[in-house]
């Protein structure tokens, strides 16, 4: 009796290993797309940023123009 019990709660445990060994591709693979979704976030905010700052630049100097071609004027 004893034996059997011993027997059914290794073959249980051997069972739940099993199923961790072939979860883990899947769990692998969600790490890796997480990882990538990471990736193409902070490249995305970096070409923000880059944009962003390009935008203040060009708009600095569409105001310098402008107030250079004022000061001509007066």
């Amino acid at each position: 009796m004893f034996q059997s019990k011993m027997q059914l709660s290794s073959n249980y445990l051997l069972n739940i290993y099993v199923d961790l060994i072939s979860l883990a591709p899947t769990i692998i693979g969600i790490a890796v797309a997480l990882a990538l979704i990471q990736v193409s976030i902070n490249a995305y905010t970096a070409v923000q940023g880059a944009l962003v700052d390009n935008s203040n630049t060009m708009v600095n100097s569409i105001i310098g123009v402008i107030t250079e071609e004022k000061a001509f004027e007066y």
